[in-house]
């Protein structure tokens, strides 16, 4: 199994970001606080349904965030979607489809 690509929309510091990914190896660079961590949590957020910090994970700007990847898994694409919506200041619901 192996990841095509990642769209982010207010998730975490991302408004609205892609990355591709080549089969084999990926490397993920950059300064301090740029968001390599989080391009990391959603990829496990998609795959599993569980986040490994709940705090911020919808932009401050928003009520929700999506998470879209494509998967290649025994040569079929699967179109994962991830819906993360606030219900008050505490509570995140999540919808997968």
């Amino acid at each position: 199994m192996y990841i095509l690509n990642l769209e982010l929309i207010n998730y975490r510091l991302f408004k609205e970001s892609s990355f591709k990914f080549n089969k084999g190896v990926n490397i993920i660079f950059g300064y301090n606080s740029t968001g390599k961590t989080s391009i990391l949590e959603a990829i496990n957020l998609v795959l599993t349904g569980i986040a490994i910090n709940n705090e911020n994970i919808i932009n401050f700007d928003s009520d929700f965030a999506n998470i879209f990847a494509n998967i290649i898994k025994d040569n079929i694409t699967h179109n994962l979607k991830l819906i993360i919506k606030k219900i008050d200041e505490q509570k995140l619901r999540k919808f997968f489809f």
